[in-house]
């Protein structure tokens, strides 16, 4: 697999993350599917760090100076006793092409296909992607 569809692969999987924090984890964790703070993952989720994993380091610009901070994937945890809730991990399956393919359609004003939509919706990104490209 190219480095560049290696870097897609982890990007889908991490789609809420910036671009900066997508690549800083695909160069360190590559397959990486959910990453949070050592503070998220171990209240809000129920959480704990099993032992022996490494932080993924990421650059933090929110303040004066950069510096930098450490994320967790979730396979680097373990289930909590109690109250334990799970990231959710969107996949993209059949059941979704037909309302992604509709909402391409209304938001880029592209003119349906004939038959087989369903099928067809690297087509339609491409077409998004073209008409983004040329403008």
């Amino acid at each position: 697999m190219s480095d560049w569809t290696g870097f897609l692969n982890t990007a889908r999987r991490l789609y809420k993350n910036p671009f900066e924090e997508q690549f800083m984890i695909h160069a360190q964790r590559a397959d990486a599917t959910a990453c949070a703070t050592f503070d998220f993952s171990n209240k809000p989720m129920n959480h704990y760090i099993k032992g022996g994993p490494k932080g993924i380091a990421l650059l933090d610009n929110s303040g004066g100076k950069s510096k930098l901070k450490y994320v967790l994937d979730v396979s680097d945890t373990e289930d909590g006793r109690q109250n334990v809730r799970r990231p959710l991990l969107w996949e993209m399956t059949q059941e979704h092409q037909a309302p992604v393919i509709g909402a391409l359609r209304n938001s880029y004003d592209i003119e349906a296909a004939d038959s087989g939509e369903a099928d067809r919706l690297g087509e339609y990104i491409f077409t998004v992607a073209q008409s983004l490209a040329a403008r």
